[in-house]
């Protein structure tokens, strides 16, 4: 297996994707993920890249992000591109539909159908969800995925230049919005993935006692803006605007807070006590309040690719993907470049990686045996996926659970 990454900031759509159809087509690739800003035309950006590959035959997936980051760059304008050629031991099969203002849970399954019933006998062992997440304000995408692929997937919401008004899936040159698309990888190969946060719990455990939705009601007898304010030894009525996206909510189903995913706070409500959350939170799930700060949000980057080392997953990463929530770029502000510098520094020396910042990630825990949980939705949290050659000896072909 061999992958390339490359990347342009050429303001010229076409001259962009010329130059990373160039670079990567000494490799031949069977399929392109790309990572793009919102600043250019889709289509004209494919054409440069089916000219630079001189192949019009080439899977091109990917999405819009508030910028990106490669190998060996990353800007706020431009994008990045990587190509794997696997020698036909990897297939991949991919949709995108629409309708998720209807039903994000709803839409997101008929993605998924659509793909397994593309992809026939050569079920997908991986695969990789982007969606729209100003049209699907519930959440519930990753719901719609796990009641039909039986797999690890790993993804995140498209974004823009946090203007939050216009996001992108991408395929073939085409872009779409209020829509989600799903890339799914068969046949033989390696992969591991995992999430990080980096947020340092605070409190003691609470449960959820009544939540709809975003919406998040009651934590273990009191209205959730006393529990938080409680935990952080306030008063509720000293919670302001400027905690949002400060305090963040870690969330589990166990009582030992493993499998955890993390919600930021969208806004109280303080006539009710009760918070909203970017995604949903569960009734009868374990709680505790997280902050984060510089220091551990790179640390847990850190951590996270030093798990998915090759020495510690019996196989050698010859690509990978990140996905980092916009939220951490903006919390660390001029710090988010040590961000990408620690996946440089501690990754394989030459691995080809691209990842975007994005507004809400996707993606399993990855247990020590390595299996994995159920896929998760996160907030303000960084998803990190490799892939790599089929090992003989251990087939990799972990599902989610």
């Amino acid at each position: 297996m061999r992958a390339k990454s490359a990347n342009s900031v050429e303001l010229d759509p076409y001259v962009a994707g010329l130059q990373l159809g160039e670079e990567l087509r000494e490799i031949d690739p069977e399929f392109v993920i790309i990572f793009s800003s919102i600043h250019y035309d889709f289509a004209d950006q494919y054409a440069g890249i089916c000219d630079g590959l001189d192949r019009r035959d080439v899977l091109v997936f990917g999405g819009t992000g508030d910028g990106f980051f490669e190998s060996s760059a990353g800007s706020k304008i431009g994008v990045a591109a990587l190509g794997i050629n696997s020698a036909g031991a990897m297939k991949v099969h991919c949709h995108v539909e629409g309708g998720l203002k209807e039903g994000s849970r709803e839409a997101a399954g008929r993605c998924a159908k659509a793909l397994v019933e593309a992809a026939g006998d050569d079920a997908p062992r991986l695969a990789m969800v982007l969606f729209d997440a100003l049209a699907a304000s519930d959440n519930r995408v990753i719901d719609g995925v796990n009641e039909v692929l039986d797999c690890a997937v790993f993804g995140g919401a498209v974004a823009d230049d946090r203007k939050l008004e216009n996001c992108y899936v991408l395929l073939n040159g085409t872009s779409y919005q209020d829509a989600v698309g799903i890339l799914g990888f068969s046949g033989r190969f390696s992969f591991a993935v995992d999430v990080e946060n980096g947020s340092c719990p605070v409190s003691d455990t609470g449960i959820v006692e009544a939540a709809s939705g975003n919406t998040l009601t009651t934590i273990s007898g009191q209205p959730a803006m006393d529990f938080i304010a409680g935990q952080l030894g306030k008063d509720p009525a000293e919670l302001t605007d400027f905690d949002i996206g400060v305090v963040a909510v870690q969330c589990s189903d166990h009582a030992d807070m493993s499998d955890s995913q993390f919600r930021s706070i969208a806004s109280w409500q303080r006539e009710s006590g009760a918070l909203e959350t970017f995604g949903p939170v569960a009734t009868g799930q374990h709680v505790r309040v997280a902050l984060p700060t510089g220091d551990e949000l790179i640390s847990g980057v850190a951590s996270l690719v030093d798990r998915l080392d090759g020495a510690n997953l019996g196989f050698t990463p010859v690509a990978a993907f990140g996905v980092s929530c916009a939220g951490r770029q903006w919390l660390l502000g001029p710090r988010y470049d040590e961000e990408i510098q620690c996946i440089r520094d501690r990754a394989r020396a030459g691995l080809p990686v691209i990842g975007f910042p994005s507004l809400g990630e996707v993606g399993p825990r990855r247990r020590a045996d390595g299996s994995y949980s159920k896929n998760l939705f996160h907030n303000v949290s960084f998803v990190f996926a490799v892939l790599g050659a089929a090992d003989p000896e251990n087939d990799n072909a972990e599902t989610a659970k």
